[in-house]
């Protein structure tokens, strides 16, 4: 968050530096996503969902931070897109697609110390409404020897005993890859030969999209106005306040504060909102206990307020109190700008189209 706010009035050689830290942060949250993300994928707790989304874009918006890690390494890096893609809009959920491109390529780059990294996107076939998409990613890196390309893909496992102590990691990306892939009804494969490379291939049969678009998903990352969205955060750090008021302000979101859950219902009974960015843990009533106390509120226009939690909690069972208290969605802290963005967008989208359908007379 600090970052993006800082880009606002930074110069260009600024921004590159800014830009490094978030990258370098952003792969540091990473690992602790992937703990949390295994954890969720092995309990059934990710659904994927259904967006429109330019394909090519979102492929060039991963690319262009690999590309800067691969040139750490002093790498080549290449990204080949088929040119038919370009003229297609796919129905897919980005997020998880990134992730699995994003571990892929990291990897990649992570195990080869020399010679070149390479992402290619292949169009296989279409119908009328379905089209079959290959992707490719190689690398001329340490390889893999055929009796551990099985074992690479369960979690904490890595291809030798000495992987974790030269290249770091938690041993999990792989396993999620695998994971993630099944939810899309995929699965990878791997052709390795140690000390020459690797290449790892999936294929996704994804829905054509033939609507008009205003926005798509990972072609822009410019950030539309949430003008007339009224949001409570229910946060009693005043940094983290501060920060995501300067955020939301950038986006027309009108906020509200409440320094503990217990203000957070006050505020909430004496005023409307759209959605509210609830922390898990506050003073005086903690945020499962405020949430439940919304719930049951008499009116129930308050008490189906849209509830995001905000959590540095990494316990197994996190998951399953905010969904038992009644909360719509959460976010993991540290979170990323983009990440609050587009559930908050969504919020609005549907508060939009709430309010934009009418009512018919009686009679």
């Amino acid at each position: 968050l600090l970052t993006n706010l800082i880009k606002d009035t930074a110069s260009e050689e600024q921004k590159q530096y800014l830009n490094v830290l978030e990258f370098s942060a952003t792969n540091l949250l990473s690992v602790v996503n992937d703990i949390l993300d295994y954890n969720k994928i092995e309990l059934d707790k990710i659904e994927l969902e259904a967006l429109p989304v330019n394909l090519p874009g979102l492929l060039q918006k991963i690319s262009n931070g690999l590309a800067m890690k691969a040139a750490e390494k002093g790498l080549e890096w290449k990204l080949e897109i088929d040119e038919i893609l370009e003229e297609r809009t796919i129905i897919t959920d980005p997020t998880r697609l990134t992730q699995i491109i994003y571990n892929l390529g990291g990897n990649a780059i992570k195990f080869t110390n020399d010679g070149a990294v390479n992402i290619k996107v292949k169009f296989i076939e279409q119908n009328d409404k379905k089209i079959n998409i290959e992707f490719s990613i190689s690398d001329t890196g340490i390889g893999i020897d055929m009796d551990r390309q099985e074992a690479i893909f369960e979690r904490f496992t890595q291809a030798s005993s000495d992987t974790t102590r030269k290249y770091g990691g938690t041993g999990l990306g792989l396993a999620i890859v695998k994971r993630l892939l099944k939810l899309f009804g995929s699965t990878i494969q791997l052709e390795s030969i140690p000390e020459q490379g690797s290449v790892f291939k999936f294929a996704i049969e994804f829905t054509l999209y033939n609507g008009r678009l205003e926005h798509v998903s990972g072609f822009t990352p410019v950030k539309t106005s949430l003008n007339g969205m009224k949001l409570l955060i229910a946060e009693d750090n005043s940094i983290n306040v501060l920060l995501l008021e300067k955020l939301l302000a950038k986006w027309d979101v009108q906020t509200t504060i409440a320094a503990n859950g217990r203000e957070a219902v006050s505020k909430i009974l004496n005023d409307d909102f759209d959605c509210v960015l609830m922390d898990i843990h506050m003073p005086e009533m903690d945020g499962f206990e405020a949430t439940r106390a919304i719930r049951v509120l008499s009116d129930p226009l308050k008490a189906q307020i849209h509830i995001i939690a905000v959590t540095a909690s990494v316990s197994h069972n996190v998951y399953d109190r905010i969904m038992a208290a009644g909360m719509h969605d959460f976010l993991p802290k540290p979170f990323q700008a983009d990440h609050l963005y587009d559930k908050l967008q969504q919020v609005h989208k549907s508060r939009t189209l709430d309010t934009a359908i009418p009512v018919k007379a009686a009679g």
